[in-house]
């Protein structure tokens, strides 16, 4: 199956490792599952609520998008948490988010390749894409919005 980049060229890339965390219940999530699955791309789910995150990934993919403050979903339920978060010291941020995982925004994508895949036909013209680490290894991302 053909992805077409974010650069407009063109690959097949069935071979690609994929992992997708978020939640069954993430509309969000379930998009990003359908866009790999409609593709004929394997991809690896893994339920955060069940398994969590690494602190590795975690700090990984805040690089790639920004820093922590991107990664929360500051919509999110758990207002007393995401409080707390949001003034806590900075060097305490990054264990108070490992241990609720819930305020994550998901899904989180990590895929190998150092490439940008265009998710735009998900969410229309100026859709979010994949925010990826270039460096050869595997790759993270935020997928939702």
């Amino acid at each position: 199956m053909n992805i077409r980049y974010s650069n407009g060229k063109e690959r097949n890339e069935n071979f690609m490792n994929i992992q997708i965390f978020g939640t069954k219940k993430c509309s969000d999530t379930r998009k990003a599952e359908r866009f790999f699955k409609e593709r004929g791309i394997k991809y690896q789910f893994v339920d955060m609520k069940e398994k969590g995150i690494s602190k590795g990934e975690v700090t990984s993919v805040a690089q790639a998008n920004g820093g922590l403050e991107n990664m929360i979903n500051w919509e999110g339920k758990d207002k007393d948490m995401l409080a707390l978060i949001k003034y806590i010291a900075d060097e305490d941020k990054l264990a108070k988010i490992l241990e609720n995982p819930q305020v994550i925004r998901t899904p989180v994508v990590r895929m190998e390749s150092s490439q940008r895949l265009d998710i735009s036909r998900i969410y229309g013209k100026g859709g979010n894409r994949i925010c990826i680490v270039g460096d050869g290894g595997f790759s993270s991302g935020i997928f939702g919005g």
